[in-house]
């Protein structure tokens, strides 16, 4: 991955607050500091490297997997290799540790976290990108039994926080708020489909208040983009019995 690239990444990245400000200032300097960014040699040649974290979340679940070597329910993710994108890492592993090909809900990053490593492998620096991907609570996973023991969806007010990453809770607070930010009444410019409706929905306003109260249309989530990113010629099939 190119050194412009990468620091393309982090710069788009919309810090949630003056913790992660700093972590891209310093993430920025290292990258252009010369040394190399790239895991080497296992476990941690160099000390300090680069890591795409591609968190699959479904409505208010989120997948984690029971990591044996940091012996905790962690996003799926791996190590970004020489001359490789850091998105490009993301699809790559989604495929070697779950069998899937990804789906970016955006393609760029949408957190970014410098964390010391626990566990049989502790003591090194994971530079972590976090990208988001649409997952499906009922796909079934052929999973790398030589990293992890299981792979678990999770309700978000379930998640074991005791025993996982310690900026999961922060990554979960910025997209849960961008996904907020982001959900626009212009919607109505969509074909919207409702099946199976509990009752009569009429205006957007009342499929907001719906979808603000009950969390029943996070298949429209999107986080961290414009209306005009968004594809007006979509089919959306919102199940409001889900």
């Amino acid at each position: 991955m190119k050194k412009n690239q990468l620091i393309a990444e982090v710069k788009s990245i919309k810090a949630l607050d003056k913790r992660e400000e700093t972590t891209k200032l310093e993430t920025i300097n290292w990258i252009n500091s010369g040394v190399e960014l790239c895991r080497l040699k296992k476990p941690d040649v160099p000390n300090k490297h680069l890591v795409s974290y591609f968190v699959l979340v479904d409505g208010d679940y989120i997948l984690l997997v029971d990591h044996i070597n940091a012996k905790l329910w962690l996003p799926t993710g791996g190590h970004v290799e020489p001359n490789e994108h850091s998105r490009d890492t993301a699809l790559r592993e989604a495929f070697e540790e779950l069998s899937i090909q990804a789906e970016f809900l955006q393609e760029a990053p949408l957190f970014l976290t410098s964390t010391v490593t626990v566990g049989k492998t502790a003591g090194h620096t994971d530079v972590c990108l976090w990208y988001v991907l649409n997952g499906k609570r009922d796909s079934k996973f052929t999973f790398d039994e030589s990293e992890f023991k299981r792979v678990k969806w999770f309700y978000k007010d379930d998640i074991p926080f005791e025993r996982t990453d310690p900026e999961l809770a922060r990554f979960l607070k910025n997209f849960m708020g961008s996904t907020l930010q982001n959900l626009h009444f212009k919607l109505t410019l969509m074909q919207i489909k409702f099946t199976q409706l509990v009752k009569p929905i009429t205006t957007i306003a009342q499929v907001f208040n719906q979808w603000e109260n009950d969390k029943l249309l996070r298949p429209l989530m999107r986080p961290n983009r414009n209306q005009a990113d968004i594809d007006l010629q979509t089919l959306v099939t919102v199940d409001l019995l889900k």
